[in-house]
């Protein structure tokens, strides 16, 4: 990797993986990218990440590319590291943001889930710690951008597994009802329940399950979300203009037959009456 790159400095760490700014040697001064990076290692928790890792590039490597999802440009392996190069994005997807951004991010969002259901892949961590905002897009709001695929899944119609699974990994607060206690589901319905509760939560700052400063790090306390999720108990303590709580709450459903699919969704009136919901305010005010 050294004999490549010039390593700037580490921006990110978590349980799976480290990010780090990267330069390719030999490129334009400025040009960095982003690199994560897992160790290899023969216990099972090494192991695993490395298969993560590895599932990212392989269940994105044959679709076409589409902007708003992240596109890997190397796959560098040695004996202690595996690594992932791609663009780097420094704006991370914010909450509270005003309507009009979230129109547009919610539209480019649901575009790529749908992009990405049509190559017959379901992401399964769809939540806004795993979208970026590319800033350099021309568009006022940049563009976000889907990142983090380790828990992707490829279904090409080869897998006969024509979308269903009983797998229930992801991420507690964005897992649908289905998924959490890992009955067999449609895996697209559990990527459209995790984009509707990420709506909610880049208008409000929060998911519609849980109260302000609330978190879910006990077990009790992921079963306490998991009963307001099938209850569709909401904690709607905010003044968000009909249309954006209407949208969210026809794609946050119990039933995943009734969840929309992604070409309703972008039917719904919030992204057709844009001057009426962006007139109601810049961002919601708590009641």
């Amino acid at each position: 990797m050294a004999a490549s790159y010039y390593f700037a400095r580490q921006i990110g760490c978590g349980n799976w993986a480290s990010v780090w700014i990267v330069q390719p040697k030999g490129s334009a001064r400025g040009q960095v990218k982003a690199m994560k990076i897992v160790h290899r290692a023969s216990q099972s928790g090494a192991l695993q990440r490395f298969n993560a890792l590895l599932n990212e590039y392989k269940v994105l490597a044959g679709m076409p590319r589409h902007p708003n999802i992240v596109c890997f440009e190397d796959l560098v392996l040695s004996p202690s590291y595996a690594c992932l190069v791609m663009p780097f994005y420094d704006q991370p997807m914010t909450v509270c943001l005003p309507f009009a951004a979230c129109r547009v991010y919610f539209a480019r969002m649901a575009e790529a889930v749908e992009w990405l259901h049509k190559h017959y892949i379901t992401h399964n961590d769809l939540k806004l710690a795993n979208t970026l905002v590319n800033r350099g897009a021309g568009e006022p709001y940049g563009q976000p951008v889907l990142v983090d695929f380790g828990f992707a899944r490829n279904h090409q119609p080869c897998y006969g597994t024509n979308f269903i699974s009983n797998e229930s990994w992801g991420t507690p607060e964005y897992l649908s009802p289905e998924r959490s206690v890992g009955d067999a589901h449609d895996e697209r319905l559990s990527d459209i329940w995790a984009l509707g509760v990420s709506f909610f939560e880049m208008a409000t700052g929060r998911t519609p399950f849980e109260k302000k400063n609330e978190v879910f790090t006990t077990p009790e306390a992921r079963e306490e979300y998991y009963r307001r999720t099938i209850q569709g108990k909401w904690y709607t303590d905010y003044d968000l203009p009909f249309e954006i709580e209407d949208l969210c709450r026809a794609i946050v459903r119990v039933d995943p037959q009734a969840r929309p699919r992604i070409p309703e969704i972008l039917e719904h009136d919030f992204f057709q009456d844009a001057a009426a919901t962006d007139s109601a305010g810049s961002s919601p005010r708590s009641i």
